[in-house]
């Protein structure tokens, strides 16, 4: 009789290597691990199923902290070389400089309504700026080293002839900065009749009796008979405003 050359062979279990699929099918609570199929997971932590694969969930880390209000806007600065590049931030009543990561420092430009902010950048023989502007304030400049806040009689940049504040959305076109202007406030319509009256803002030549009658909607149905206010009429030099025209208004700016 021969003796076995391995007997610790005997009754061994082997391994096998197999390979399962993706858990596309997602996180399964409710079937048992044998009755369990293949495209399901019992621990599915940070991953998300797709249909053919499984993604890793993406996580996050601060890059600025120390606000003391949220938020509202990022205003970029393309400068020519990517040293000069930077990202400025809206938040509360300042704008911060939040080009690098860590604490935030002190406001490069102080404001009074943080909502609204539109930005762009123009490219001129003198440098690359940013302008900076939401129609409710004076817009703001920056030349790539100082802020600066753009009125009538600021120094050593300012502009004539318009109120800063009513100026928003810069845009460029044809080698000029352009600004839409905030418009003017429509005229206003008592509702209790019987006196019909336009504010200020626009002259009574400048309404038609069907605009009023519109304004004041069941008044005119229910009394009628008390419109008895005429407008005076309109002198032929004014011309007639079309029926839902904008009255906003482009703005160039030289620069």
């Amino acid at each position: 009789m021969r003796a076995l050359e391995n007997p610790s062979a005997i009754g061994a279990a082997t391994a096998r290597a197999a390979s399962l699929p993706a858990p596309t099918g997602g996180w399964n609570t409710r079937d048992p691990l044998a009755r369990m199929g293949e495209k399901y997971a019992t621990v599915l932590d940070n991953w998300i199923p797709r249909e053919s694969d499984v993604e890793l969930r993406k996580g996050q880390a601060n890059w600025m902290t120390g606000f003391s209000a949220n938020l509202t806007r990022f205003l970029k600065y393309n400068g020519i070389a990517s040293a000069a590049r930077k990202l400025f931030v809206v938040a509360g009543t300042s704008i911060y400089d939040a080009s690098a990561a860590g604490t935030v420092g002190a406001a490069v430009a102080t404001i009074s309504d943080p909502s609204d902010w539109m930005s762009i950048n123009f490219s001129t023989t003198g440098g690359v700026f940013m302008l900076a502007a939401n129609g409710h304030e004076s817009f703001q400049y920056y030349d790539g080293t100082t802020w600066y806040t753009i009125t009538g009689v600021s120094a050593p940049y300012a502009v004539t002839g318009i109120a800063t504040s009513s100026l928003f959305y810069p845009i460029a076109h044809k080698r000029r900065v352009w600004f839409e202007e905030r418009p003017c406030e429509p005229p206003v319509v008592e509702r209790y009749p019987p006196a019909v009256g336009v504010r200020a803002s626009l002259s009574a030549a400048e309404s038609e009796p069907g605009e009023r009658e519109r304004e004041i909607r069941g008044h005119v149905r229910d009394h009628s008979e008390q419109l008895t206010h005429r407008v005076a009429p309109r002198a032929s030099s004014a011309r007639r405003p079309r029926r839902g025209a904008s009255k906003r208004r482009l703005r160039r700016i030289r620069w």
